[in-house]
């Protein structure tokens, strides 16, 4: 949905040997700007790993992008991009895991137990750092074990996912009354 607002999102991408202040890339989204803010940081006060987000303005020609209106009050939201900067700074003792991104568009849309070919899950999960290992094991195992009921024990689950950060997760989510496709709504995405 916000691919297509007006004033546009935007990716930065900063180089590698002239990073700013650490990062190799932020995203600037033009929707609820207030809102994304405000829930970056209450998320990351009840104990959430999740990206930093800062109001900020966007200048093209040095125009502000950013209106008054339609729920950005005058600034963009800039939210911290997961990758391995993001890993390094939000788990600094176990920095080496997988980060996903998630297609919603590219079926299924959930955790579905697709087999043990790595392949069937590179069309929906995306690396967001560690891309080039080809290894995903760890997608493959957590969808063996929650996408089916055959495994799905409270012993099965704790060796795939952080069960506690998940519990907080869908805690905050039902508090924040959030109803945008993501595991608390049954979809694997956000």
């Amino acid at each position: 949905g916000t691919r297509r607002a007006n004033p546009p999102n935007y990716r930065v991408d900063i180089p590698n040997d002239n990073r700013w202040k650490g990062k190799r890339a932020l995203n600037f989204n033009a929707v609820n700007t207030p809102a994304q803010i405000l829930g970056a940081v209450i998320a990351q006060k009840a104990g959430l790993a999740g990206a930093n987000s800062h109001a900020a303005q966007v200048r093209v020609n040095n125009a502000n992008r950013a209106t008054t209106g339609n729920g950005m009050l005058g600034a963009y939201a800039a939210n911290e991009e997961p990758n391995s900067e993001w890993a390094s700074e939000h788990f600094p003792l176990d920095d080496a895991g997988n980060i996903y991104r998630v297609a919603r568009d590219i079926p299924p849309a959930n955790f579905v137990w697709r087999g043990p070919n790595a392949t069937t899950y590179t069309n929906t999960y995306f690396k967001g750092d560690n891309s080039s290992a080809y290894d995903w094991s760890d997608i493959v195992q957590l969808h063996r074990i929650v996408g089916t009921n055959d495994l799905f024990t409270t012993a099965n689950v704790r060796p795939v996912a952080n069960v506690e950060q998940w519990c907080t997760f869908f805690a905050v989510m039902s508090l924040f009354g959030n109803n945008e496709t993501s595991p608390n709504t049954g979809y694997n995405v956000d």
